[in-house]
């Protein structure tokens, strides 16, 4: 079982590398979509803040501080992303200005800035999941492509709500068994987390080729 989370964590890792890959090549033929640049830019944030809180975690002794500052910056390039491709555009922006405050409130009041931020990640797959759930919604009703299947946005969506729903399982899992005296090795806890983030690199990798 060992090898089997050890290699899921690996391919998490690295599987930013293929929508990177796609929008490199897209870039260079000049057909990488403007649409995606946030998205791209949460991929590369995503792929260095595995190597970046390894290098934290090694000077400071605590790369805690790093995954609070890292939540904000993917709740503000997502949610921005959907205000883009929503007609709701305010509702959004609202919605990013209060999650943000939570995040403050949570960093400040809640969870220790040392600690893993558990109730911010909650709350943020629960907004994310909700957004992608529009989102939908807003795609089927506008009916603007003939086989939904071909729209880059929709792919994009797909792989956000595949994440955050594995994601919210894994840290909801994690901090009950911080208040257990289970003797259950947390890094298993991350199954649902890595093995969602795969499939979400993978999506977007097809979303960033689709929206060329």
């Amino acid at each position: 079982m060992y090898y089997i989370i050890e290699a899921i964590k690996q391919t998490s890792i690295h599987s930013p590398l293929l929508p990177l890959i796609v929008s490199l090549f897209l870039a260079i033929r000049g057909k990488l979509a403007k649409e995606v640049g946030l998205i791209v830019g949460l991929v590369v944030l995503s792929f260095i803040s595995d190597y970046l809180s390894i290098l934290i975690g090694r000077i400071f002794h605590n790369n805690m501080p790093w995954f609070h500052f890292y939540v904000l910056l993917e709740s503000i390039l997502l949610i921005t992303f959907f205000s883009k491709v929503s007609t709701y555009k305010k509702i959004y922006m609202i919605t990013m200005y209060g999650l943000i405050g939570f995040l403050f409130v949570d960093m400040l009041f809640l969870e220790s800035i040392l600690k893993f931020n558990t109730i911010a990640r909650l709350v943020q797959c629960t907004v994310m999941v909700t957004s992608c759930l529009w989102l939908f919604y807003e795609v089927y009703v506008k009916e603007e492509v003939l086989f939904i299947d071909q729209s880059g946005v929709f792919w994009i969506i797909v792989g956000v709500f595949i994440y955050f729903s594995g994601a919210f399982f894994s840290f909801l899992i994690y901090r009950n068994l911080q208040f257990d005296d289970i003797p259950v090795n947390k890094n298993s806890t991350w199954i649902y987390h890595n093995s969602a983030n795969v499939l979400k690199n993978v999506f977007f990798a097809i979303g960033i080729w689709q929206v060329r």
